[in-house]
């Protein structure tokens, strides 16, 4: 679903912005009991991600 919307580039008045995104997880409790700690593990989850070849 979030794939499919962010398909299309964004029409502006100038022509057309392209759009893409990027998603990390973590677990409660397994990877943080606070939200920063949840947050730091889900950016390290993205970052891995994106290392990884296509």
């Amino acid at each position: 679903m979030i794939q499919g919307a962010l398909r299309f580039p964004l029409p502006l008045a100038e022509g057309a912005l392209p759009v893409s995104g990027s998603i990390g997880t973590s677990l409660f409790p397994e990877d943080g009991a606070s939200a920063g700690e949840l947050l730091r593990h889900a950016d390290v989850a993205m970052y891995r991600q994106k290392q990884q070849p296509a």
